[in-house]
């Protein structure tokens, strides 16, 4: 039993710190290659893997009159109705006679959707800083967003079409590695991907360092026009935005402890490891307090963000493997919520002897480990610290590896800031 909970106070010490230490995630990448990735939290597709002798990629809609629209079905689609998603430029050069009435039903709903986006910026200005600070990529952003013209932009890469069931006499639908293929390409630019042979469509993304194996989706949100965005789904979007791109919004989370992170390139707090060995030890003696993590956001709250991204730290009761959560919190209007979450878990020992040796020579980490000693009356040994200390290296990993599934997750579901040009805006799906 004092083996175990030494050791678990060491190794919860050492995994706050060396979580922190830049330097060694380039280590922890590495062993992050050769653990299993977690698997994303998404929807199983509608449509089959793959289809024997597929060629082409894009989905064949036959309509009435008996021309051919190719593009792609979004499941689900409204009762009688069918949307599909379809390159404009395409449509102009092959449906020439039907685009101008597509549009025309778009404009429409572009124009309540551009009031409302702009309604909502105006509302996520009003929490921000009257003054934007260094760094403050965010209050720039809205700031350049509501200086221009609320009138219509440029039209977007691709159009949503809305077919009624009348409208249409066939629909031949791609398997799920063609539809990816040409959700790629569209998102790459790629010229003419609805008749480039599949073959050669992979190897030209795969050229562009895209991977389409998994089951991470393909976010299209940007090429597609504004339209019409539940309370819900902006929450979300708002949230995802301010945990990628604001400070103090990142919590890491031990037993009853829950700590902030600090700024990339800041050092660790010294007073951080004591307080998750003072944490450790009421866990283990069963003098827990309050959940620490509702105080957490009530102070995100005050700050008016809406966003907090929390990872939380789970060692196995009999220390063979550490596994992470990285998951997104989000204020809505029922209070905060849990949104998207992804995981992450290494076996005890699985980061590279080196990273450990690296984590060990830190004087921060030594003077943690220095403390715990001091608190175990001289019977901390020098087996009990290396293992703390492998035990931290491993649970660094695998908070690396939930942390980035969510990161790169969240990008495609964030706002982007780069510009303010109505092309480069990011659009709510269909």
């Amino acid at each position: 039993m004092r083996l175990h909970f030494e050791t678990r106070m060491i190794g919860l010490a050492a995994a706050w710190l060396a979580i922190l230490m830049g330097g060694a995630e380039t280590a922890y990448a590495q062993a992050s290659r050769r653990a299993k990735k977690p698997k994303p939290a998404a929807k199983a597709p509608s449509r089959p893997r793959a289809s024997a002798g597929e060629t082409t990629v894009s989905d064949s809609i036959t309509l009435r009159d008996g021309t051919e629209l190719l593009g792609q079905v979004i499941e689900p689609s409204p009762k009688g109705t069918l949307i599909v998603l379809a390159r404009r430029d395409w449509v102009r050069a092959n449906l020439p006679d039907r685009i101008e009435g597509w549009e025309a039903d778009e404009r429409a709903a572009t124009v309540a959707a551009t009031r409302q986006r702009r309604e909502r910026l105006a509302a996520w200005r009003e929490e921000r800083p009257a003054a934007p600070g260094p760094g403050d990529r965010i209050t720039n952003w809205l700031d350049r967003e509501l200086a221009e013209s609320s009138g219509p932009g440029e039209p977007s890469p691709l159009i949503a079409v809305r077919l009624g069931r009348g409208d249409v006499m066939t629909v031949k639908q791609r398997g799920e590695t063609a539809a990816r293929a040409l959700r790629g390409a569209w998102l790459l630019g790629i010229a003419d991907p609805e008749t480039t042979p599949l073959a050669t469509l992979a190897d030209a993304i795969a050229g562009r360092g895209l991977i389409l194996q998994g089951d991470e989706p393909i976010d299209l949100d940007r090429l597609l026009p504004p339209s019409v965005e539940p309370e819900a789904r902006w929450l979300l979007r708002r949230a995802a935005t301010e945990a990628l791109n604001d400070e103090g919004l990142r919590f890491i989370r031990f037993g009853s402890s829950v700590l902030p992170e600090p700024l990339p390139g800041q050092p660790p707090d010294p007073s951080a490891g004591a307080a998750l060995v003072g944490g450790t030890i009421r866990d283990v003696l069963g003098v827990g307090g309050p959940d620490p993590l509702p105080a957490r956001l009530r102070d995100v709250a005050a700050r008016g963000r809406v966003g907090a991204m929390v990872t939380t730290i789970e060692v196995a009761p009999d220390l063979s493997a550490v596994s992470a959560e990285s998951a997104l919190y989000y204020r809505g209007s029922r209070g905060w919520e849990r949104g998207p979450w992804r995981t992450g878990s290494l076996q005890f020992g699985a980061v590279p002897p080196v990273v450990v040796g690296a984590v060990a020579r830190d004087p921060q980490v030594q003077a943690v480990m220095g403390f715990v000693e001091s608190i175990g009356g001289g019977l901390v040994s020098p087996e009990m610290k290396q293992r703390g200390l492998i035990m931290g290296t491993t649970a660094g990993g695998a908070v690396l590896l939930a942390r980035t599934a969510l990161v790169t997750s969240l990008a495609g579901v964030a706002l982007e800031l780069e510009s303010a040009t109505p092309d480069r805006r990011t659009r709510p799906k269909p």
